[in-house]
C-alpha cells in the first residue's frame, strides 16, 4: 500500500498531459501510486495515460463515460486510492521534483492535516513568467480558518491532505469546491501549514482563464450562506477573541449580503487600515454612500491603494456626481494596479454613463492573489 495517493483529473487535457505525468512519476519520494481520471474527454487524453500505464505500474487510469466536472473527476480518484496521504494535481502544471518528498515531511514535523505550497505561473510553452503567488505574510497554522473566511486562499491543485473520508468534493458546485472543502475541514478542526516555496508551476492558457467571476462569487456565497452564523460567531470568539474574528465575521455577513450585521461587529473595533475598509463596503452595500465616502477618504490619506481608488471614483459619481473625478480616481487605480478589472471596467461605464455598469471592490487586494483553476464542462 502506498503512503500517498497522487490525484489527477483530466478533461481534453492532451497538450500538457504527459509532461503533467511525467513531472509527478519524477518525484524525488518515490512511495505513490498515480491515479488518472478521465472525465469523458474527447481527445487523446486517455491513450496518453494507458502508455504510461503500461511503462509504470504505480499508474492507473480511471475513465468517466461522460464529463461529470472536475469535483466528481477528483472524488473518483479519492474512492479508488489507497495512500494514508492525498497530493492533488492537476494535469497541465509541472511539478517540482521535490513537491511529495517536501511538503509529506511537513505534515510530518508539524502533524498537519493539510499542506499548501507556493507556486509561479507560466505560459502555454511552460517559460515561467516571474510571478510567484503564495499566501498572506501573516496566515499560519493558527489563524488559517480567518484567513480562508475572508477569501479563498486555498487551491486544490497545491495541497497534500491525509487521507480521511471528510475529504470529498461537493459535487452539487459549478465551481469554488475546493473553496467549499477547505473550509469544512478547518471549520472540522483539520490543521493546515503552509510551505513558502514555489513547488508548482500553473500554466497559464486559454482554456483555463474564466471570466466567469460573478458565478464563482455566486458559489461562494451558497457556500456561506450554509453557516450557522450565531454558531461560528461563538466559535469564532471563544477560539480568537472578539477583535480578531470580527473580520472574517464582517467578510461573511457581506458575502451573505447581510451589510448591517458586517458593520455591527466592525464599528466596535479600533482603527485598522482593513477594518475601515469593510465598514465602507458594509456602509455602500447598505446605501450609505456618504459614510461609505468618508471611510474611502480616511484610508486614502493614510496610503495609496488601488481598490480605494477605484471606490472612491465609484462613490464621486454616486454622492458628488463629479464624473471628471471619477475617472481621474479609476485612472489612478489602473496605474496603480495593470490589469485591475474592476477599475477598467468602471472606466468602460463612465465613458457610456451606465452607472449600473458601475463595480465596486469588496475586498482588498492582496499581492499574492491565488488564481482559481477553472475546469471546464462542455
Amino acid at each position: 500500500m502506498p503512503e500517498v495517493s497522487v490525484i489527477m483529473p483530466v478533461y481534453n487535457g492532451e497538450a500538457w498531459l504527459e509532461d503533467a505525468m511525467a513531472s509527478v512519476l519524477n518525484q524525488s519520494y518515490g512511495d505513490f501510486e498515480l491515479i488518472v481520471v478521465d472525465d469523458g474527454s474527447r481527445d487523446r487524453s486517455p491513450q496518453i495515460v494507458r502508455k504510461f500505464t503500461g511503462a509504470d505500474p504505480r499508474v492507473m487510469l480511471v475513465e468517466h463515460g461522460v464529463n461529470r466536472g472536475a469535483a466528481a473527476a477528483r472524488n473518483t480518484a479519492i474512492r479508488r486510492s489507497s495512500g494514508r496521504y492525498l497530493m492533488m494535481t492537476d494535469a497541465d502544471d509541472i511539478q517540482h521534483p521535490d513537491r511529495l518528498k517536501l511538503t509529506l515531511e511537513l505534515a510530518e514535523r508539524e502533524r498537519a492535516d493539510m499542506v499548501f505550497h507556493d507556486y509561479e505561473l507560466m505560459d502555454e510553452s511552460g517559460q515561467p513568467l516571474g510571478v510567484t503567488k503564495g499566501y498572506p505574510d501573516d496566515m499560519d497554522s493558527r489563524n488559517a480558518l480567518l484567513h480562508q473566511l475572508r477569501r479563498n486562499q486555498l487551491c486544490s491543485g497545491l495541497a497534500l491532505v491525509r487521507n480521511t473520508p471528510d475529504v470529498r468534493f461537493d459535487e452539487s458546485l459549478a465551481c469554488a469546491e475546493d473553496f467549499e472543502l477547505f473550509l469544512r475541514l478547518l471549520l472540522r478542526g483539520y490543521r493546515a501549514s503552509l510551505l513558502r516555496r514555489v513547488l508548482t508551476w500553473y500554466r497559464r492558457h486559454g482554456a483555463n482563464l474564466s471570466s466567469d467571476l460573478s458565478r464563482s462569487n455566486r458559489v461562494v456565497k451558497t457556500v456561506l450562506s450554509r453557516l450557522d452564523m450565531e454558531e461560528l460567531e461563538r466559535k469564532l470568539v471563544s477560539t480568537f477573541g472578539r477583535e480578531e474574528a470580527a473580520l472574517a465575521l464582517a467578510a461573511v455577513f457581506l458575502w451573505r449580503d447581510q451589510p448591517g450585521d458586517a458593520a455591527r461587529v466592525l464599528e466596535v473595533l479600533p482603527f485598522s487600515w482593513e477594518t475601515e475598509f469593510y465598514l465602507g463596503v458594509s456602509y455602500y452595500k447598505k446605501g450609505d454612500f456618504s459614510r461609505s465616502l468618508r471611510s474611502f477618504e480616511k484610508l486614502d490619506e493614510l496610503r495609496p491603494d488601488a481598490a480605494v481608488r477605484n471606490n472612491l471614483g465609484v462613490l464621486a459619481w454616486l454622492v458628488t456626481g463629479n464624473r471628471e473625478r471619477a475617472g481621474e480616481y479609476f485612472a489612478s487605480a489602473i496605474v496603480m494596479r495593470p490589469g485591475y478589472l474592476d477599475a477598467a471596467r468602471n472606466a468602460e461605464a463612465l465613458a457610456r454613463g451606465d452607472k449600473a455598469g458601475l463595480r465596486f471592490t469588496e475586498r482588498p487586494l492582496r499581492s499574492q492573489l491565488l488564481d482559481a483553476k477553472h475546469y471546464a464542462r462542455q
